[in-house]
């Protein structure tokens, strides 16, 4: 099917399960799961980019230059262009492309702990640069302009590339955007500060970006329910924002989600965390990641398999026949459903130009239809794809 925009939910399948082909090959069917042939990283539903172009990164020895300044944007972009055109040989790809840059961060500040090298690193060529100057503020201040400047360089003419090869595909950065900062109490935002004003900065990425992709990441054996309900509502929340101030709202959001951690297979309540939830908020659904060490596990491929044929795949089902239920019902099949409670933060983001801006008429119609027996109607409130406005769409 590929990734579809105006389908309500779909999950997709980013583990790298073709190890178990020579042992226990998986069994999709009747699972819900969207996946590429034989369970590759990179194929027609989605792909995702690990090492795209030459991004420099600080290694021993460093590698393409070590730091965005030093490195060699023409070259990258070539490798890119290469790197994209061997790996989606189908100019037609629709599906999800993911770039996954994680050795350092856009933003100066954002680059903490084991991150701060690429500070010192950015500051020891300002020193170089300038040996007179001896004002740290200045240096300082010279060493973030510099940084910032080549960095979205970087990032930003990458995603433009990709977009320009395969101009079909659904594309964002693995992990944006994110909150930055802990909160306090059950609040259900991100530290409003911070985050927002960190995230505008990243306004020319999200621009860019026609997907996005968060990270939802939890450990329900490490945590309370709670506390990883509250850190999945923030991020969503605040990528709702991003997505109606940036993206546009036909830019799907596609948290990268878990579904096991440790020895630990993620039973129903944990699924409502990592799959109803997002969908709940209004996400086109969630990518669910695994790494090449849970394979490590004895029996790991048999376990695996056992448990999406009687827990994840039916599960997956079921959320993906309400919405679409819910879509069909309340919206005429023209819209994505929100429960309630999350409508109104997600109509608090929206400008007044939105297609999805209600009026205040119907947002009391809205609030009038909760007693109503229909759950769809009682609980769940409609977000119009593009073309079609309303309450109804």
């Amino acid at each position: 099917p590929k990734l579809e925009p105006t389908k309500p939910f779909s999950v997709f399948w980013n583990v790298p399960s073709f190890v178990c082909e020579s042992r226990t090959p998986f069994n999709f069917t009747g699972s819900g799961i969207t996946h590429n042939a034989k369970d590759a990283f990179i194929g027609d539903e989605d792909a995702i980019f690990y090492n795209l172009g030459l991004f420099p990164h600080l290694g021993n020895p460093n590698v393409n230059g070590g730091i965005p300044q030093l490195g060699d944007l023409a070259k990258h972009l070539i490798m890119v262009e290469s790197n994209v055109l061997k790996l989606l040989p189908n100019p037609m790809f629709h599906g999800a492309g993911i770039i996954d840059m994680e050795s350092w961060r856009p933003i100066w500040v954002t680059n903490f702990s084991s991150l701060r090298k690429y500070q010192s690193a950015s500051i020891n060529l300002v020193k170089q640069q300038h040996p007179s100057w001896t004002n740290k503020t200045q240096i300082n201040s010279e060493a973030e302009k510099q940084f910032e400047t080549s960095a979205r360089s970087f990032m930003l003419r990458s995603i433009e590339k990709v977009r320009q090869l395969r101009p079909q595909g659904y594309y964002g950065y693995y992990g944006y955007p994110r909150c930055w900062g802990r909160p306090t109490g059950l609040d259900k935002t991100c530290p409003i500060g911070i985050t927002s004003q960190i995230n505008d900065k990243l306004g020319w990425l999200f621009s860019a970006s026609n997907a996005l992709y968060p990270r939802i990441y939890f450990n329900p054996v490490a945590n309370s329910q709670d506390s990883i309900h509250n850190d999945i509502r923030r991020i969503l929340n605040e990528t709702a924002r991003v997505q109606a101030k940036f993206s546009g709202l036909d830019a799907p959001i596609l948290p990268y989600a878990v579904f096991q951690s440790g020895l630990h297979f993620f039973n129903e309540t944990d699924l409502d965390l990592a799959i109803r939830e997002p969908a709940d908020m209004g996400a086109a659904g969630v990518v669910f990641w695994g790494s090449s060490s849970m394979f490590h596990i004895p029996n790991e491929c048999a376990k695996m398999n056992d448990y999406i044929q009687h827990v994840l795949g039916p599960y997956i089902i079921k959320t993906e026949k309400f919405f679409q239920n819910c879509t069909q019902v309340n919206c005429n099949g023209h819209g994505r459903c929100i429960r309630k409670d999350y409508f109104q933060m997600a109509q608090e983001n929206l400008r007044d130009g939105d297609h999805c801006k209600l009026k205040e008429e119907e947002m009391k119609e809205i609030g009038n239809n909760k007693s109503n027996a229909n759950e769809f109607k009682a609980s769940y409130a409609c977000r119009c794809f593009d073309g079609w406005k309303g309450s109804k769409c």
